[in-house]
């Protein structure tokens, strides 16, 4: 004899799977101010080899 899937399960499965598909985390956004004052935004930081 079969189980039916819970509402629990079903819940569970759906949530696990939404989260799969996220980031864990997000990487950092490095700010700084260009050469003719407008302000930057990336996920590198800015290396200048002056």
């Amino acid at each position: 004899m079969e189980r039916k899937p819970t509402f629990f399960s079903i819940a569970a499965s759906s949530m696990l799977l939404f989260l799969q598909g996220r980031p864990l985390h997000a990487s950092p956004i490095y700010r700084w101010v260009c050469d003719n004052g407008n302000p930057a935004l990336s996920d590198r930081p800015l290396i200048c080899d002056k």
